[in-house]
């Protein structure tokens, strides 16, 4: 990801039910739009806190915007994902 890529500066992501805590989520959004390579380091952010990888998904919630950035980048920032958490039926 880029942050001059517009498109995928805000994205709607369906976060599926075998998804339960923010490092497989990291995970998962890497594998969707491929910002694997290193030195960048993914790590996300909700409202100006970082969301720790071992956090349970449980934490967001369906309206939360979550904000990706990737370190080893001269632009901390290179994309924004609404997440949507899964819900209790």
């Amino acid at each position: 990801l880029d942050a001059t890529e517009e498109p995928l500066r805000r994205s709607l992501v369906l976060v599926s039910d075998n998804i339960t805590n923010i490092g497989e989520l990291i995970s998962h959004l890497q594998g969707q739009f491929g910002f694997l390579a290193a030195p960048r380091v993914p790590y996300l952010s909700l409202d100006g806190f970082t969301l720790p990888p071992s956090q349970p998904l449980g934490i967001l919630r369906d309206t939360d915007v979550v904000r990706v950035h990737l370190v080893g980048q001269q632009r901390d920032s290179a994309a924004v994902a609404a997440a949507s958490a899964r819900t209790d039926e």
